[in-house]
């Protein structure tokens, strides 16, 4: 019985602490970019939540799938391929996601409007400056609109692959078999995850996103974790659904952690050092 609480409770945290650290950046960002001890902390809170799950995703979560696999008798790794796999997938998704958003900065650049300059020089032009304000002032507002829907477009695809993150999180988290674990996942967990909503939150919130966008996708970045979990919760009630697929969803999420750890944790630690 307290696995189930703990499997609810924590969830319910998680989506509380996430999404008011995702807004959080919309009031103070003129404060924290003038201060000096903030990168610090947050150096300090990224490296010690990616230690835990590196640690809980080893020693806790990896020997579950092989105990998974345990019952199927074949001489090929499947535990290990199925980690592999995880990784590699979340890999391959995050790439499509930045190919989507580069060539939309490739077509936002080739569609922006002919600044008033380069229109053609050998045609007589007999307006006043009033015409030229106007031109100016029409570019501008396209420009303007059109660096809204890339930045709109920007964060949602960010969100989409650190939401899809999220979901294999709170999967592992939700097929936890005791309370003991499932707090210790939830540990590395929350600090990575709200340390990483608090940073999202902050860049679009200065990159100038509007208000209402920003709430729209924190709330949904902070939502995936809970439903994860509770789609891990079910599938240990349900008898059915016990063994080789269970191990088979753990090892997707052992292998997001270990891309999450590898490839956004240390990574944004070793560039600050």
């Amino acid at each position: 019985m307290a696995v189930q609480v703990a499997q609810v409770v924590a969830p319910l945290i998680l989506l509380f602490e996430t999404f008011s650290l995702g807004i959080l950046p919309i009031f103070l960002v003129r404060k924290l970019q003038r201060s000096i001890i903030g990168p610090q902390v947050l150096s300090f809170m990224v490296c010690y939540g990616g230690g835990v799950i590196f640690c809980a995703t080893f020693l806790h979560i990896i020997p579950d799938v092989i105990d998974g696999f345990s019952s199927v008798r074949v001489a090929f790794p499947l535990p290990e391929a199925v980690v592999c796999f995880g990784f590699l997938a979340i890999y391959a998704i995050e790439e499509v996601i930045h190919l989507c958003v580069e060539r939309g900065h490739r077509a936002g650049r080739h569609n922006s409007p002919m600044p008033v300059d380069a229109r053609d020089q050998s045609a007589p032009y007999f307006g006043d400056s009033t015409t030229i304000s106007i031109s100016e002032s029409q570019s501008f507002n396209q420009s303007a609109a059109q660096f809204n829907r890339e930045l709109s477009i920007s964060g949602l695809l960010m969100i989409a692959a650190l939401s899809f993150h999220s979901l294999f999180e709170g999967l592992a988290l939700g097929l936890q078999r005791s309370e003991r674990d499932t707090w210790l996942l939830f540990m590395g967990v929350s600090i990575h995850k709200t340390v990483l909503a608090f940073i999202v939150g902050f860049d679009l919130s200065a990159a100038g996103i509007a208000t209402k966008v920003l709430a729209v996708y924190m709330a949904i970045f902070a939502l995936m974790s809970p439903l994860g979990a509770l789609i891990g919760a079910v599938s240990l009630t349900n008898h059915n659904f016990q063994g080789v697929p269970v191990a088979s969803m753990n090892g997707l999420a052992a292998g997001t952690l270990l891309y999450v750890t590898f490839f956004e944790v240390l990574p944004g630690i070793h560039c600050r050092l």
